[in-house]
C-alpha cells in the first residue's frame, strides 16, 4: 500500500510514502507556465496506482485578500489535481488543514505554522531534512505530513 499527500497550489508538493513511512518520491506540483500539468500529475500518480494507492488532498479554498485572478488560477489547479486523482480511481479524502495539523503537529511550537510543519517533518522524515532548510519548504513538509496522516488514518480504520 502506498500513501500520497498532496499540498495543492503554485508551490505545493506531492509526496508518496510507503507502509513503513519511507518517502518513495516527492515532487513539486507540476506546473507548465500558469497551468497545472495534469498529464504529468496523473502519470506520477498512476505509477503507484497498482500498489494500492491511497490519497489525501488538503481541502483548501480562497482566502481573504487573494486576488480574483489568483483565486481562479488556484481553483483551476485544484480542480485539475482532484480530477487526476479521480481518473486513476484510487480512494481519496479531502482533509481541511486544521484537521490534519491537529494530529500531525503535536509536540512542536505552533506559533509559526509554516515553521511548525517543517519542524514536524524534519523529526518524522530524516531523509527530507536537507530539503527542509528554508521556510519556503513548508509545502514539501506539509505534503509529507499529509501522506503520513493518510497512512495513520487508513491503518487505524478511520478512512
Amino acid at each position: 500500500m502506498i500513501f500520497c499527500g498532496i499540498d495543492p497550489g503554485k508551490s505545493g508538493h506531492i509526496v508518496f510514502l510507503s507502509e513503513k513511512s519511507v518517502v518513495l518520491e516527492e515532487l513539486p506540483m507540476p506546473w507548465s507556465g500558469d497551468r497545472l500539468n495534469a498529464d504529468l500529475a496523473m502519470e506520477r500518480l498512476s505509477a503507484y496506482a497498482d500498489d494500492d494507492l491511497r490519497v489525501v488532498i488538503e481541502k483548501v479554498g480562497a482566502r481573504p485578500g487573494n486576488g480574483v485572478v489568483s483565486c481562479f488560477k488556484f481553483g483551476m489547479a485544484y480542480g485539475a489535481i482532484c480530477a487526476a486523482v479521480d481518473l486513476i480511481g484510487c480512494p481519496v479524502h479531502y482533509i481541511p488543514p486544521a484537521t490534519w495539523k491537529k494530529r500531525m503537529l503535536t509536540g512542536v511550537n505552533k506559533d509559526d505554522k509554516k515553521a511548525a510543519s517543517i519542524e514536524a517533518a524534519k523529526n518524522l522524515f530524516p531523509g527530507l531534512r536537507p530539503k527542509l532548510q528554508k521556510k519556503s519548504s513548508h509545502d514539501l513538509a506539509e505534503a509529507a505530513l499529509l501522506a503520513l496522516y493518510c497512512q495513520k488514518m487508513w491503518l487505524k480504520g478511520d478512512f
